[in-house]
């Protein structure tokens, strides 16, 4: 029986996919009422209102569909040549294919729209814009675009009283700061929901937006009490609405919150519910989660068949509509479930996805602190902007209208010469006033920047001496772990279990692997902007002859033909970081080569007022859209299993090229190999005093 279910299961997924395509377009009461008014409108303004209207309706639910009347609303405004109904229809499709999970044509659309709304000045159709493209940028987990686009919306509407749309925006926020756990700001976000809710027709549903949410968030912060009271009472309203979208995410969400209780058959219950809607409604995110959430319940409770089946059929789902949100969780239930069946190699080859998307991850992982402080960085930022423009306009309120007073005094007693006198004499002292408290206003303003920008940079050296403390804290422990690990690969030398072995040798890669990354967090503080190394004119022919030492060994195991062309022998610049930045774009050339003979070409070209230095190999080359990303810290093109590095290589070259007040960038082709190009000007001013005694940066993988 339970192989009969297991095929089953297999059967519906496959039909799941066929029909991916061709979302299910369930008429509710208001599109029915919609359409009938459609058929009835014989205006073209008329049919096209009604077109956008349908189109925004069927969003969640019939995306496809809701395109279809885009178009038709588009012929009408491309006919009319009407600008504003043509910026409404990108708008649409971007809206559309957001939920369709065509999240590359969803941001397409949305910057065609912002183009054409700037151009007139549409300011409800940029805020409309600006609001898709973070509700996209959430949905491919880029949480700090998310939160940028979202603030953009934000004041936008706020300026133009638009409080649904503003209220939507704040709603949205939260769960941007949810996600990514500052759940204080999730709650603050929702509480200045609450403020707005009264002034909002139909404040019974956005009363449940917000206790939903607030479940949520309790949901994260494992009060798991608090979050079943708060999303049980929007159910309820959801229920009592017969809102089928919101009560598929509500019943699922139950489940999740059940799942965590330990109440396995009870989260089954409500994700089956969940199910059952999403599909009757074509939502495939929420099918995804949902049928994700009966198979973590199946896994729990020791039915490993039914949970390897089900997160089979989620995965498939996550894959067709590129859905990333649950992908981590599913990986981890067919590997804990193919495991305690026996099915190792299927644990295995699942386990290497997972390693795989995480690596992907990886530098969204590493940077999850630093973009935390950026997303807070940017809502200070929008709040002190707010609050200044909210001073500014006080203040030329005030000067407007003492001139308005100013200018009917001058009226009204223009015929008479000493009182015009007197009035004159009047408005002078106070213009002076008014300058004295403008020149004190700018000087306070002036201060407080000053004081923001050292306040940014004591920021700066305490995150640098984090990375340096950190780094040297965590190389103790991974030497202790390697040692270990060595010392138990010898003593099970002679036996003959296989896994314990491999397990061993995971053990020490991922240490060697770590303590790279250790030394490149290392490396990399060392290069900061507040220490200037010693400089001086360096002899670039004898930077030369070093790398080539250092290199030898290198060069013959990968029979490379390195060629260095004649170097100036005067740079102005520190020959410690100018070694090893050229040093390391040779490296990257070796490394990333699949060419039986590797060639690299280093040659110079002195300008006017700079020398330029050009590092060229014939390597697999890079694609243009990762010309900029290289030079981020912890970017990878490639995962480990393809070639080793820790990702900061190139981050660290930018740095040494910054320090010498130069530039560097790369071309490239697919397959012909890379070009990299930097530039150090003929003399560099120190713009510090502090000279560093600290051992120069050793050399770093990409």
């Amino acid at each position: 029986m339970t192989k009969l279910i297991l095929q089953l299961r297999i059967v519906l997924a496959f039909v799941l996919l066929i029909g991916a395509t061709n979302i299910s377009y369930s008429k509710s009461d208001e599109v029915i009422l919609l359409e009938a008014q459609l058929n009835d409108a014989t205006s073209l303004e008329d049919r096209f209102e009604l077109m956008m209207k349908l189109s925004f309706v069927l969003r969640r639910t019939s995306p496809v569909k809701g395109i279809e009347y885009a178009e038709e609303a588009y012929e009408i405004a491309q006919q009319e040549n009407n600008r504003e109904w043509i910026t409404e229809c990108l708008i649409a499709f971007s809206t559309n294919s957001c939920f369709m999970g065509k999240k590359t044509d969803a941001l397409n659309y949305a910057d065609e729209a912002l183009v054409l709304a700037h151009k007139d000045n549409y300011e409800d159709l940029i805020a409309n814009a600006y609001h898709i493209k973070g509700l996209t940028y959430f949905f491919m987990g880029m949480d700090k675009k998310a939160v940028k686009h979202y603030h953009k919306a934000l004041e936008i509407n706020e300026k133009l009283g638009r409080t649904e749309r503003a209220f939507m925006q704040l709603n949205n926020l939260s769960l941007v700061y949810r996600d990514i756990k500052r759940y204080d700001m999730a709650l603050e976000f929702l509480e200045r929901c609450d403020a707005l809710v009264d002034l909002i027709e139909g404040e019974n549903k956005y009363k449940t937006f917000v206790n939903f949410n607030k479940g949520y968030v309790y949901l994260h912060m494992k009060e798991y009490d608090k979050a079943l009271k708060h999303v049980m009472e929007a159910t309820k309203v959801n229920e009592h609405w017969n809102d089928t979208v919101d009560i598929a995410i509500s019943y699922n969400t139950i489940a999740v919150i059940k799942n965590e209780m330990g109440f396995y058959e009870e989260a089954k219950e409500y994700a089956q519910k969940s199910l059952d809607f999403a599909k009757t409604i074509g939502m495939k995110e929420s099918e995804i989660y949902a049928i994700h959430t009966i198979s973590e319940a199946d896994n729990r409770l020791g039915d490993f068949e039914n949970a390897i089946s089900g997160s089979t059929m989620a995965l498939n789902l996550s894959d067709t509509f590129q859905s990333k949100r649950y992908i981590e969780g599913i990986l981890e239930t067919l590997v804990s479930s193919h495991r305690s069946v026996g099915e190792y190699e299927l644990a295995i080859r699942y386990q290497d996805r997972l390693l795989e998307y995480r690596d992907s991850m990886f530098n969204l992982e590493k940077q999850h602190m630093l973009d935390d402080l950026d997303i807070a960085y940017i809502t200070r930022e929008k709040e002190e902007e707010n609050q200044l423009l909210r001073h500014e306009n006080e203040e030329i309120a005030h000067v407007v209208t003492l001139q308005k007073k100013y200018n009917l005094l001058s009226i009204g007693f223009g015929l008479l010469f000493l009182v015009l006198s007197a009035t004159l004499f009047l408005a002078l002292k106070t213009r002076k006033k008014n300058n004295k408290k403008l020149e004190a206003a700018i000087d306070k303003r002036t201060k407080e920047l000053v004081d923001k920008n050292e306040a940014l940079q004591i920021s700066n050296r305490e995150l640098e001496r984090f990375a340096h403390v950190a780094s040297h804290d965590l190389k103790e422990p991974l030497r202790n772990i390697s040692s270990f690990a060595n010392l138990i690969r010898r003593r099970i030398s002679s036996t003959d279990d296989q896994d314990l072995k491999e397990y061993t040798t995971f053990i020490i890669n991922g240490t060697k692997q770590m303590d790279n990354l250790v030394q490149s967090i290392l490396s990399f503080a060392r290069l900061s902007d507040n220490v200037e190394y010693e400089f001086s004119y360096v002899n670039m022919e004898e930077i030369a002859s070093q790398i080539k030492a250092h290199l030898s060994l290198k060069i013959q195991e990968r029979n490379v033909q390195l060629n260095i062309a004649p170097l100036p022998e005067r740079v102005f610049g520190n020959s410690d970081l100018l070694l090893l930045l050229i040093k390391n774009l040779i490296e990257n050339g070796i490394k990333y080569n699949e060419q039986e003979q590797p060639i690299i070409n280093v040659h110079a070209v002195e300008h006017e007022g700079s020398f330029q230095f050009v590092v060229q190999d014939n390597g697999i080359g890079i694609e243009e859209e990762y010309f900029k990303k290289i030079f981020g810290m912890f970017t990878r093109l490639h995962n480990r299993m393809q070639y080793q590095g820790s990702g900061m290589g190139l981050s660290i070259c930018k740095k040494i090229v910054t320090q010498h007040k130069g530039n560097i960038w790369v071309t490239s082709k697919v397959g012909e190999g890379s070009t990299f190009t930097f530039t150090i000007p003929k003399r560099v001013i120190a713009s510090d005093s502090i000279h560093s005694s600290e051992k120069i940066l050793e050399s770093v993988e990409v």
